[in-house]
């Protein structure tokens, strides 16, 4: 079998032949790690895509994310009595980066990072049917919504990773655990 001529040529990420040919996957055809260090751990974080380019994107994306919910907080002028619940947010958000380095679990980190993302944009909504809360899909234009109850949601993730690893959640159920958490410390101290 002829190996593949790449068609992709944009600027900076240039590729070159020749190309194996991809293995079967259920996914996006296109993935692209990258090792970062992060509280003196090694995190890698994977992109997905239909191409090249997107996969790169994704990569950029998730990096700027992880990069500014890490980044230290200046100094503020006059003191706040209550965090905001964005800094309350990114406070959440370090604290499962650092437990998801310190256990190895390099892909839950990534889906922490997407599950912030999904809460930053406002894609989680309480349930109008009561109980759990619908989370809409990150693909852009996306109008799918999936509904997490507890520790379960409806998505392919999941259902795909829950009978091998019974704690697993999905970046829908960890956006829906970030607000559960967020709600309760907001509701402790009366904000």
């Amino acid at each position: 079998m002829p190996e593949p001529t790449p068609t992709h040529t944009e600027a900076p990420y240039a590729l070159s032949g020749p190309y194996p040919t991809p293995a079967s996957h259920s996914e996006a055809p296109c993935s692209l790690n990258i090792k970062l260090r992060v509280a003196g751990g090694d995190v890698q974080i994977t992109g997905r895509g239909q191409t090249p380019a997107e996969a790169v994107a994704n990569v950029l994306e998730t990096k700027a994310l992880l990069t500014a919910a890490l980044t230290a907080p200046t100094a503020p002028t006059a003191p706040t009595p209550r965090p905001s619940r964005t800094q309350r947010l990114g406070v959440l958000l370090a604290c499962g980066t650092e437990k998801a380095v310190a256990q190895g679990d390099l892909a839950r980190l990534t889906r922490l990072v997407k599950a912030y993302e999904l809460v930053v944009r406002g894609h989680v909504v309480a349930n109008p049917d009561g109980g759990g809360a619908l989370v809409q899909s990150q693909a852009a234009g996306a109008t799918t919504h999936y509904r997490v109850v507890g520790r379960r949601c409806e998505c392919a993730d999941y259902t795909r990773h829950v009978e091998a690893e019974q704690s697993y959640l999905c970046k829908h159920g960890l956006a829906y655990l970030l607000v559960q958490r967020l709600d309760a410390q907001e509701a402790a101290d009366g904000s």
